[in-house]
C-alpha cells in the first residue's frame, strides 16, 4: 500500500483531531506501520492483511493487542478495522544487543515475559 493509499484509508477513519501527519516508523515484518500525528497527540497505525499460509490473523493480534494492554504491558488500541489498528503512541526506541546483555535490563525482560505468560491468558479473548 503506498503512501497515498494510507492517507486516504486513515482519513476515513474517526478518531483524529484535525488534520493528521503520517510518518513511516521502521520495522514490521508483515505490516507497515505509521506514527500518526493529530492535533492532539500521537498514534501508531499497522496496516496490515491476513496471511494464513503463516497463520498471521489480524483478528488474533487485535485480541492480543487488547489483552497486552489489560495487562499492563502495552499501548491501548484505540481503533480498529479488517486491515488497520491504531494504537496509542509511547515514545521508546528498540533495546539494542548491548543493552539486552545488560544484568538490570535481562531481569526486566524476564519480568515482563513473566508477565506475559502469567496475566494475558486472563485477558485474552479469541476464537
Amino acid at each position: 500500500m503506498n503512501l497515498s493509499d494510507i492517507k486516504k484509508r486513515l482519513s476515513r477513519i474517526p478518531i483524529w483531531r484535525g488534520e493528521f501527519s503520517i510518518k513511516p516508523l521502521v520495522g514490521g515484518i508483515t505490516n507497515q506501520n505509521f506514527v500518526i500525528t493529530d492535533k492532539e497527540k500521537k498514534y501508531v497505525a499497522r496496516f496490515g492483511n491476513d496471511l494464513v499460509h503463516h497463520q498471521v490473523l489480524r483478528f488474533h493480534e487485535v485480541a492480543a493487542s487488547k489483552a497486552a494492554h489489560a495487562a499492563g504491558i502495552a499501548p491501548k488500541v484505540i481503533y480498529h478495522e479488517i486491515g488497520v489498528q491504531i494504537l496509542e503512541y509511547i515514545n521508546s526506541s528498540p533495546l539494542t544487543s548491548s543493552e539486552v546483555k545488560n544484568e538490570e535490563t535481562l531481569k526486566k525482560i524476564v519480568a515482563l515475559l513473566k508477565t506475559v505468560h502469567q496475566k494475558i491468558p486472563f485477558y485474552f479473548k479469541g476464537p
